[in-house]
């Protein structure tokens, strides 16, 4: 691991979380920028200390795995379809929302496609999929393409922690097994499932990197089609638009892609309602990304404001990727539609 961040994009990111977590009232805070291309990570903030323990430490990622999740259906679509089976689902296809989940949806609308259900951060329709990928393709198909896709479940430097997946027929230390009926329906949602911010920074840079995983090398491996990717990238777009959970996170003058989240704590054997870890990931610009950006706050309080409520990602996570992903383009002179980068300095490399 190399340690020389960038100074001006650190201050940059210093500066835009000690202000995201006063407006916010958040207990602490991070954040973590990645070039999507070569994994180098650009700046890495945490308040009130830097001693960067939010960045290993392993959480539920929450409404943020949803992008993952439509990522592996999608390519499950590629893979039946090359078989000569039906696919999955039809990312235009209208859903009709289905009573029997218990989803809680903030916005819950009669009729879903994928691009509604990601611009409004649907919980009822990545349930409907995700249990019909489960049932179709099987447990172990999916959480291999969590693994060999995404590397979800493994250290991505030797300093991070692997995170956990449930397995099948795999037991806790008290006994419960590690999945039930219902397992599914959690890890739609991005429960039951624990990953750390450097997997999902890189899991995103594929997907920004149209399909291909970062690394250094000149020539990175494909996991992704480039259709699947390109799918995402424009619902993700809609999502910081007027009507998304997340216009907070719209970055002026450039296509800015991206995703919010809130997932409640566990804390004694339960999860507590107004105690939540609030995020927004994303990249711009989204035709060429420059960087992919995550933003973790833990609590924020919760009081509703103008922009919804203070503790949901899209309202106090989004901000504070917003004035960074602007300040950082602005300052290097990215254009519109056009990167190119020599000055960056190497933090820590990704292998």
């Amino acid at each position: 691991m190399r340690d020389s961040l960038d100074p001006v994009i650190q201050q940059i990111a210093e500066e835009e979380l000690r202000n995201g977590l006063q407006r916010s009232g958040a207990r602490r805070g991070h954040t973590l920028m990645i070039d999507p291309h070569t994994g180098e990570i650009l700046s890495f903030a945490e308040y009130p200390s830097m001693q960067r323990k939010m960045l290993f430490e392993t959480r539920e990622p929450g409404s943020v795995f949803k992008l993952i999740n439509y990522a592996i259906c999608l390519s499950a679509n590629e893979k039946l379809l090359s078989d000569g089976e039906d696919s999955l689902f039809s990312p235009n296809q209208w859903i009709p929302h289905c009573k029997n989940i218990s989803s809680e949806d903030l916005s819950p609308t009669k009729l879903l496609n994928l691009n509604v259900a990601i611009q409004k951060s649907s919980n009822n329709y990545p349930i409907q999929i995700v249990n019909q990928l489960v049932k179709k393709m099987g447990a172990a198909w999916y959480l291999n393409q969590l693994k060999e896709t995404f590397r979800f479940g493994e250290r991505v430097v030797p300093e991070d922690q692997s995170g956990w997946l449930p397995t099948p027929g795999s037991f806790h230390a008290n006994g419960n097994p590690h999945w039930y009926s219902n397992t599914p329906q959690a890890l739609a949602i991005g429960y039951n499932l624990t990953a750390t911010s450097l997997q999902l920074v890189q899991a995103y840079a594929t997907i920004a990197n149209r399909g291909i995983r970062p690394s250094l090398e000149r020539k990175g491996k494909r996991v992704l089609s480039i259709e699947t990717c390109n799918i995402l990238i424009e619902a993700m777009e809609l999502v910081v638009q007027e009507g998304g959970t997340s216009p907070l996170g719209n970055i002026p003058g450039y296509r800015t892609a991206g995703k919010s989240g809130s997932v409640r704590k566990f804390i004694d054997g339960r999860y507590i309602k107004d105690r939540n870890f609030a995020s927004f990931i994303g990249f711009a610009p989204a035709e060429s990304p420059a960087f992919v950006l995550l933003v973790v706050l833990d609590e924020p309080v919760v009081k509703l404001t103008e922009h919804g409520p203070m503790n949901h990602g899209g309202t106090s996570a989004a901000s504070i990727f917003r004035e960074i992903g602007l300040r950082s383009l602005s300052i290097y002179n990215l254009l519109k539609n056009f990167l190119f980068i020599k000055t960056f300095k190497v933090s820590w490399i990704i292998i």
